[in-house]
């Protein structure tokens, strides 16, 4: 927006909005900021900054953690976890079959009765 002489404000030229988000501070554009207009206040508060660093210290403790691991370390917890749903998945499918089988065979027997 512009003053004019009548001290009345005129709407600002496109031009000039383009002039304003391209200004860089240290090679950074403004614009890469507008979302911390869009934020909501209670978002930046101690409390919030004070979770965010516990959690930001629990990503580096994980993160430390599995850096000491090899990849077969990693492989084998993996398949670990795998093969326990594995199990799971096969005994499930197991008792299925079994209701199926049980449920066949009930249903057999009422129609010969």
């Amino acid at each position: 927006m512009c003053f004019d002489g009548d001290g009345e404000t005129e709407p600002a030229s496109e031009d000039e909005d383009a002039e304003d988000a391209e200004l860089d501070v240290n090679g950074v554009s403004l614009a890469d900021y507008d979302y911390l207009l869009g934020m909501l206040i209670w978002s930046l508060t101690k409390e919030k900054i004070a979770k965010l660093d516990q959690q930001a210290g629990d990503k580096e403790e994980e993160l430390l953690v599995l850096l000491e691991k090899t990849p077969i370390d990693l492989w084998n917890v993996d398949l670990d976890v795998f093969l326990k749903g594995w199990e799971v998945c096969g005994f499930l499918f197991l008792l299925l079959l079994f209701l199926f089988y049980f449920i066949q065979n009930a249903l057999s027997l009422k129609r010969k009765q």
